[in-house]
């Protein structure tokens, strides 16, 4: 009934005047949803009336003013113990880099173990290797001839060594055999050092009861 009463009371100027409120209160709900995106997307950021906005500090920049005041602050000494701490780095990251270079594979120990310096396709690999494998084929008794003179090498070698052993070991047990009698001789010597002690000790305690 209040609703009824109200529309039929109202006028013709007040119908004109909700006429205009409402596209502008459509204007204005356009704009904020427009600046909430763009806020959204980082492109506007709101600032309050009667503040100035100011530059907000990154901490890349706060940390690059902080290290700038603290090279400021330090003394002669400081900056020539941080000189020799950064020289020390640079030398061991240069030794690092010349051993790890030196730790690669010359080519020149590639060409004269492989042939060549450069990478060699497998197939050309494979014909190497069977032509290598087809001219000792044809050698014969070769084949056999050398294993039978590297084992007969490797058994003077080891007969060699057998012998350098047996040495070393009649070494250790003359000296081991010396060193006993040496501290034979050195019990028998305390041995008789304290009878002739107790023999004079005894002598002394009969002059004294006399």
């Amino acid at each position: 009934m209040r609703s009824r009463s109200s529309t039929a009371m109202e006028g013709p100027d007040d119908r004109q005047i909700n006429r205009v409120t409402h596209p502008t209160k459509a204007f204005t709900k356009e704009e904020e949803e427009n600046t909430l995106e763009k806020q959204k997307e980082g492109k506007i950021q709101t600032v309050e009336p009667g503040k100035v906005k100011r530059p907000q500090r990154t901490p890349e920049s706060s940390r690059g003013q902080q290290n700038a005041a603290w090279v400021t602050d330090l003394s002669k000494e400081d900056f020539l113990r941080l000189l020799g701490v950064m020289e020390g780095e640079v030398q061991a990251r240069e030794d690092i880099i010349h051993m790890l270079k030196s730790e690669r594979t010359q080519p020149e120990a590639l060409e004269a173990h492989y042939g060549s310096a450069a990478p060699i396709k497998p197939l050309q690999a494979l014909q190497r290797d069977s032509l290598l494998t087809n001219n000792t084929s044809t050698l014969g008794d070769d084949v056999y001839q050398m294993p039978m003179q590297e084992l007969d090498r490797l058994e003077d070698k080891h007969r060699e060594t057998y012998r350098r052993m047996l040495e070393q070991l009649l070494l250790a047990e003359k000296c081991h055999r010396r060193t006993v009698n040496e501290l034979d001789n050195e019990k028998r010597k305390h041995t008789d050092f304290m009878n002739k002690s107790d023999e004079f000790t005894n002598l002394l305690e009969q002059e004294r009861e006399r």
